[in-house]
Order: C-alpha cells, then sequence, then structure tokens
C-alpha cells in the first residue's frame, strides 16, 4: 500500500496516551538514530534496519553509513526519494518513494535483533530555519515491541507496493528476528552515549556564552569609561537609553562573529579556513566602524552644545568639494558646486559640520550610479544660510522619508550592509546640525534622486 498520511501521525492516533512528544533539532535527531545504528556496528549484530531519511545536503555521508550496516546486519531497508549509488548491498534494498509520498517528509530508524527492538520516528515541522541541522522535528522514540508490530505491518505494505519482488526476503527476516524486548545492557551504552552526546553540546554552549560574555564585558567597560568622566544622571539615563537602541545592531554582528569562528574551528581545508578569516576580518571592521559611530553618537548626546568658532561656510563646503570629487570620479559621476561670491559667515565647529555634510554627500554618491551629478549649493535666504544637497540616484519612498534620520534605520537593509554602513550617519548628521541650532529636510522619491536641505542661522552682524 502507498500511505496517505505519514508514520508520525499514525502513531500518535494509536498509542497517544502511551508515546512521549518531544521536539527537537534534525542534527539531534540524527544524533539520536546514529548512536542506535551504533548499538548494531560495534557489537556486530545481526539485525533487520528499517529506515527513511529526509532528502538532505547529507545524503552520500548517510548512503555510506547504511551500506556500512548491510554489510552486519541481515537485512537493511531505506526508504527514500532519490536512488542510492550503485556500489554496495544496501542499494539492492532500497525502496523508491513516490512524489508526494509522506514518508520523503520523515526520518525514521526501526531495528530488530536479538539484544534489542527500537522504533524512531521524526516529522518535521516545516517550520523556517537559519540552516538544514536546525530545522525542528516531532519526535517519538519506543522500545515497546507491541508499538513496533503496527509499523512493521504498514511498512510490509509500503514494500509490497513499490518492490514486491524484496517481500519474501523481507518477510523471512521480520520472523528471524521479532520484536522483544531490550536488553538493558544495550539501552545502559544507548543512554550513557546521548548523555555523552549532551555533555558535549552543553560544552560548545558554554565555550560559546563565554565568548558572548567577553563581548558584553568589553561593551559594559566600554559603558563604564563614559560614565567615568563625571556624566551627570541625565545624560547616564540618554546614555543608557542609547545603548538600548543600539542592542540590536550589536548583536547581529556578533551572532555572524560567532558562527563564522565555529565554521573555522570546523573548517576541513586550507580554502575554507582562508574564506572564513576573511569574513571574521570583514565582520571586525564593521564591528569597529560601528562602535566608532556608537561612541560618536554618545558624545554628541552628551555634549548637547559644541564651542562654535566664526566660520566661513562657503570656504568649507569649497575644501569638501575639492575632498570627494575623487570619490565621485573614481565612480564615474559628477559633481556640481554652486557658491556665492559673498561671504556667509556661520558660527560653527568645522570638524563636525565638515562631517555632517560629507556624510549626505556620500550617501548621494553612493547610492547613484554612474554617469550622473551630484549637486552642491548655498544660498543666503534672510538671515539663514541654506544649503542644498541634490542626486540623481534611486531616491527614498515616501513612506520611509520621516523615519531616515532615526538611529539605525536603514532604508535598504541588506545593501546599507553590504556597503558597510551602520544605519547612524544621518542621525549623527542630524544631531550636529540641530546643535548648531539649524535644522535639515529631505525631499525625494524612489527612482528620482533625493535632495535634502540643510539651514543654518547666519552669525549676528556686529
Amino acid at each position: 500500500m502507498i500511505l496517505t498520511t505519514s508514520l508520525f501521525h499514525l502513531l500518535q492516533q494509536r498509542f497517544a496516551d502511551q508515546l512521549s512528544l518531544i521536539t527537537c533539532s534534525k542534527a539531534t535527531l540524527v544524533h539520536i538514530s546514529h548512536t542506535l545504528e551504533d548499538l548494531v556496528l560495534r557489537q556486530k549484530l545481526p539485525a533487520l534496519l528499517l529506515t527513511g531519511f529526509q532528502e538532505s545536503s547529507h545524503w552520500r555521508k548517510e548512503t555510506e553509513r547504511y551500506r556500512a550496516l548491510a554489510e552486519i546486519a541481515h537485512q537493511v531497508c531505506v526508504f527514500a526519494g532519490r536512488p542510492l549509488p550503485q556500489d554496495g548491498p544496501a542499494s539492492q534494498l532500497f525502496i523508491p518513494l513516490a512524489e508526494g509520498d509522506p514518508l520523503r517528509q520523515e526520518w525514521f530508524v526501526i531495528i530488530l535483533c536479538g539484544e534489542f527492538s527500537v522504533l524512531l520516528c521524526g516529522q518535521d515541522n516545516l517550520a523556517p530555519a537559519p540552516e538544514e541541522s536546525l530545522r525542528q522535528f516531532s519526535t517519538l522514540l519506543t522500545f515497546q515491541p507491541e508499538q513496533i508490530l503496527p509499523v512493521l505491518d504498514i511498512l510490509e505494505g509500503v514494500i509490497a507496493a513499490y518492490r514486491p519482488e524484496t517481500l519474501a526476503q523481507f518477510q523471512a527476516a521480520r520472523r528471524r528476528f521479532p520484536p522483544s524486548a531490550p536488553n538493558p545492557a544495550l539501552i545502559s551504552r544507548f543512554t550513557t552515549d546521548l548523555l555523552a552526546y549532551e555533555e558535549r553540546l552543553q560544552g560548545y554552549l558554554r565555550t560559546s556564552l563565554d565568548e558572548l560574555q567577553q563581548v558584553h564585558q568589553q561593551l559594559q567597560q566600554a559603558q563604564a569609561r563614559q560614565i567615568a568622566l563625571g556624566v551627570e544622571r541625565a545624560r547616564v539615563t540618554m546614555l543608557e537609553q542609547f545603548v538600548g537602541d543600539a542592542s540590536h545592531d550589536l548583536r547581529t554582528p556578533i551572532t555572524n562573529l560567532q558562527s563564522s569562528l565555529y565554521l573555522l574551528r570546523h573548517a576541513k581545508t586550507a580554502s575554507e579556513r582562508e574564506r572564513y578569516l576573511s569574513k571574521l576580518d570583514g565582520l571586525a571592521q564593521h564591528m569597529q566602524t560601528l562602535v566608532e559611530s556608537l561612541l560618536d553618537m554618545s558624545a554628541l548626546d552628551q555634549a548637547q552644545t559644541l564651542t562654535l568658532q566664526p566660520l566661513q561656510l562657503s570656504e568649507l563646503l569649497g575644501n569638501l568639494a575639492e575632498d570627494i570629487s575623487l570619490t565621485l570620479q573614481e565612480r564615474q559621476q559628477r559633481l556640481q558646486v554652486r557658491l556665492p561670491g559673498a561671504p556667509a559667515l556661520i558660527l560653527g565647529h568645522s570638524n563636525h559640520l565638515a562631517r555632517a555634510i560629507l556624510n549626505i554627500l556620500h550617501n548621494a554618491s553612493r547610492y547613484s550610479l554612474p554617469h550622473t551629478t551630484v549637486t552642491l549649493s548655498l544660498v543666503i535666504q534672510g538671515n539663514n544660510a541654506c544649503i542644498t544637497i541634490q542626486d540623481e540616484g534611486i531616491g527614498i519612498a515616501q513612506e520611509d522619508q520621516p523615519r531616515i534620520f532615526e538611529r539605525f534605520f536603514r532604508v535598504d537593509q541588506a545593501r546599507s550592509m553590504a556597503s558597510g554602513g551602520t544605519g547612524l550617519g544621518l542621525a549623527i548628521t542630524q544631531k550636529i546640525i540641530q546643535i548648531h541650532g539649524g535644522q535639515i529636510e529631505v525631499s525625494s522619491a524612489p527612482g528620482e534622486g533625493a535632495t535634502f536641505y540643510i539651514t543654518l542661522p547666519l552669525a549676528p552682524q556686529r
């Protein structure tokens, strides 16, 4: 017969009050099944073994394992959707399942031998997971013969439907290895192996937690140094709020660092190690840029005011245009500068103001295609100096414009992260402009570029 529902659900329906259901990752499920199979391999026990496993990237490793089992066990039946390589005895006992057969979504192992009988069955929950080994399975495990017998009857029907020529051989194996109560010594060994596996997992977890705590301690020390400078209570509260806002963006690269460290430890070739080391270097550089931006933002939050000096805004903008012109040339872009002949005197902090304007100029270039123009202009309107930075780039959606000055907000998360953006550039720019007593606004539409308007008060006339 061909099943219309999974073994897992059939077991649940028939033995709902007798079986305990657990949820575990695919990695844990595979390890439990391997531990059971190792009892056969180590003791070289004649056995009847039936197994079905999900198609996965570990396909070849699993088939190699079942070929090794077939050398020892009396019979191995493998239920799967793809054929095994024709180079071992297990391939002769392959049961090719039809497309859509529920068995193709299950991981199950049944072992019958003179020392024990066992059934392990896992049903894929089909929930999203970051990688295959972390997929979640609802799992049942039993050593009770009366619970194993109905499953054997079902699988015998599957064999009759798919491989009727092997049915007599399978029935003979069933008669030779009827389900029996387990040998306590083997159950003890199985339990010991599982406990050892759990202890190894705990060791990996402790190592990861130690690494995370070290990073966390470094962050705490950085915060403590800031507080030790004599910051007032109100500024400390602001810093704590700021760190809370930053927690997500800090957690992401830390998680990526831990994943890369794990992959590096398990790399098998020099090229793999080089690739993971390169990735770690990029993550470390991104972390450094992020931490520096965090510290700059924190310093601006605490400063509230800057020591402002008389500053010729036209001269500053002219210097910035020279600084960024090479970057635009490398990207095959053009910079158009329009500055008034008359002086535009403001009270400003040249370094901070230069950074604020350069942030916008760099964004204008980064999000524009080659052969486009970035325009930087300055006009005097009443008592204000008005700076305009216009590009011909991808633009900003209307719903995103009110949020682009928020800390860690990115219009395009993937593109911003790939270009090394921290999500703090425009927040720092707005803070600097506000400390100068000015305002910054944006006007844009998707595909039509963006225009940023900066208004700064002119210095009082004497």
